[in-house]
């Protein structure tokens, strides 16, 4: 299966996703999610969620010092009703594309197998349970790169994850935005400037008001601000959530 396309532009990336799957109603749901483990997501994030009552998918990758510095930090978030997600054990992404000479020669997804790649979600779902006990959990591409020593590995873990971001719905219903160094003003814009068809809004950040790729504290908190004032609107919940409340097993099962 070919990859999906990805567009980049001004800190965020809009995917274009996987198959169709009719909801049962025009809610928009958001979902909010943090990747890699960061520690300014524990300091900023999870008190702003906390604050308004919403929950959100924490993505983890089990070797990151942000996760092995603050294990029972994460459980304490899981057990407070936050989702976390798997997002591979050591987050692999191929050297070969532009902008990508970051990425360390015995991490390179250029050169780790399909195989390889289905061992790592099933180890980091081993160590998420360890931490929440849960045995279903969704899954974030690292980088969005789903070819491993070029072949896509999707297909190998659909019976390892419940649902992977961004290929429940299709292209026309489902987008991710991935804001970084934006505006408060420009961040709810990427809300209410989704097209009507729109159903779900995953926004995914990295650093809140710290580490990198980061949104300040004051642009999440007027995120958050926003979308608690328009409750009737949007619908705010962590990924997995969304998934089952769509009961969209059959699409989730084909990507």
């Amino acid at each position: 299966m070919a990859p999906h396309n990805i567009t980049l532009a001004i800190g965020l990336f809009t995917a274009c996703l996987m198959p169709p799957a009719a909801l049962a109603s025009d809610v928009t749901y958001v979902s909010l999610s943090y990747d890699d483990a960061l520690p300014s997501q524990l300091t900023h994030a999870v008190p702003a969620l906390d604050s308004f009552g919403f929950n959100a998918s924490f993505y983890l990758v089990p070797t990151n010092p942000g996760y092995l510095n603050y294990e029972k930090e994460w459980a304490t978030v899981a057990a407070n009703g936050h989702e976390l997600g798997n997002h591979s054990y050591t987050h692999p992404c191929r050297s070969s594309l532009p902008g990508r000479s970051w990425v360390d020669k015995d991490n390179d997804l250029d050169s780790i197998s399909a195989e390889a790649m289905k061992q790592q979600i099933m180890q980091t779902n081993a160590a998420l349970t360890g931490l929440d006990g849960q045995k279903n959990r969704t899954y974030t591409i690292p980088c969005g790169d789903i070819l491993a020593a070029g072949e896509d590995y999707l297909p190998l873990i659909r019976d390892h994850v419940l649902a992977i971001k961004g290929r429940t719905l299709s292209s026309e219903e489902e987008v991710i935005v991935a804001p970084s160094e934006v505006s408060a003003e420009a961040l709810i814009s990427l809300i209410t400037q989704q097209p009507d068809d729109v159903r779900i809004i995953n926004v995914i950040f990295h650093g809140v008001g710290g580490d990198y790729l980061a949104v300040s504290n004051k642009a999440h908190v007027a995120l958050l601000e926003f979308l608690a004032a328009n409750r009737e609107d949007y619908v705010v919940d962590t990924y997995k959530n969304i998934v089952e409340a769509l009961n969209t097993s059959d699409a989730v099962a084909s990507y």
